[in-house]
């Protein structure tokens, strides 16, 4: 998906803590875009829903051990996320990546995106971060992705693909043929300036192989995108070090959630209510419940702030010290009708990098991001594929 268009280009530059490092030198040869054989993983059960006999208990207490005498963490900021139009006749709840709220380090965009034939998002390009697409399991469609390497498939009820955009790609993403809509999440997580000339890849995984674990005791499931939840972690390997969990919890139900302390972390609302821990009014008093319905991003405070890089590329692992942790808690709403509540959790390490973004670029300054445009619009460094591409399934050709 894009954002805005790139016809002049105004970009925004948002200096942080520390300064960007050179981007890596790349020849002008065509890029080389891989596509990751499918990893096996032990837990795959397919859509994440809490069964009457699940495949797999994790049978945890109702407050991990560990997480007893961890800082809780509380409500930053609460935003409500309205449709609006993007693409060629789709619709988005957009939060982060919105007019109002840029980004929240190292996470561009969030949008909760619902398509239907002949709308979509045809042929655009995309340079410096990875996109995450996550079609919702209850959605009607699936969404159709070709790009200029040849590279093209279709994304289902429940699979997730994570593409690494690196130094360019050009694709078109189109919602299947039907009368019903394609719903879903599309992510986008920065790449640290070392990163954001990689050739382009991709991880792909379908409903039935991404890790879920479920905990019936407790009225909890979690489906595992990247990262850890409920002692079980999902082998999607993440550059920046992100944690994205789709939970699902029964009325009444309580979730203890680990996240490095000095990672950024925010929930998306799917359905039902959820309680999460509002700000004491005074210091050592205990934080109120506040209540949050479907279509809104909560943002949490963090405790501690650490350079870049200090976490390990896997990510599965940031919580092997619960020294270095915080405690994300949420309880799902007695929904009087007895639905359950879903949302997304997201937690990633913040880069602390200078932001420079325009449509689909992001950059770390201004200068690279009219590189980007310079290469794509005369075919190098990365985008030498570009010329005379022209997706088919923008045309309607699956």
């Amino acid at each position: 998906m894009f954002r805005a268009g790139f016809a002049t280009l105004a970009a925004s530059v948002h200096p942080l803590k520390s300064q960007p490092t050179s981007a890596e030198a790349v020849p002008e040869a065509a890029a080389t875009i891989t596509t990751e054989a499918r990893v096996e993983v032990s837990t795959p059960i397919g859509k994440p829903v809490v069964p009457s006999s699940p495949l797999k208990e994790a049978l945890l207490p109702a407050v991990p051990p560990a997480a007893q005498e961890l800082r809780k963490r509380t409500v930053m900021y609460i935003m409500r996320n309205d449709e609006q139009p993007e693409g060629q006749g789709a619709r988005v709840r957009r939060s982060i990546g919105s007019r109002d709220f840029d980004h929240f380090d190292p996470i561009l965009l969030l949008d909760h995106f619902t398509v239907q034939a002949p709308a979509g998002f045809p042929d655009h390009m995309h340079r410096g971060f990875e996109t995450v697409t996550f079609v919702l399991p209850e959605s009607g469609n699936t969404v159709n992705h070709e790009d200029f390497a040849g590279h093209s498939g279709e994304i289902g009820p429940g699979d997730v693909q994570w593409m690494t955009a690196g130094r360019g790609i050009v694709h078109a993403e189109m919602p299947g043929k039907g009368n019903k809509p394609a719903i879903g999440i599309q992510m986008w997580v920065n790449l640290a300036a070392k990163n954001k000339m990689i050739p382009p890849r991709y991880q792909e995984r379908l409903a039935k192989e991404i890790p879920t674990v479920v905990d019936s005791k407790q009225g909890v499931s979690a489906y595992i995108i990247a990262g850890t939840a409920l002692g079980v972690s999902c082998p999607i390997q993440t550059l920046t070090p992100t944690h994205y969990i789709y939970f699902q919890m029964q009325p009444g139900a309580v979730l203890h959630h680990m996240v490095p302390n000095h990672w950024n972390a925010f929930i998306y609302s799917l359905g039902g209510n959820i309680q999460v821990l509002g700000r004491p009014k005074e210091k050592g008093a205990v934080p109120p419940p506040i209540e949050v319905a479907p279509f809104h991003t909560v943002f949490f405070d963090r405790s501690e702030t650490k350079p870049a890089g200090t976490s390990p590329i896997d990510a599965g692992s940031e919580c092997a010290n619960p020294k270095d942790c915080d405690v994300i808690v949420v309880e799902a709403g007695s929904n009087s009708d007895g639905q359950v509540s879903s949302f997304i959790l997201v937690a990633a390490e913040p880069l602390h990098e200078p932001v420079a973004r325009h449509g689909p670029v992001v950059m770390n300054t201004r200068e690279e991001l009219y590189q980007a445009f310079n290469d794509y619009r005369n075919y190098r460094n990365g985008f030498e594929r570009a010329r005379g591409f022209e997706s088919k399934i923008v045309n309607g050709v699956y």
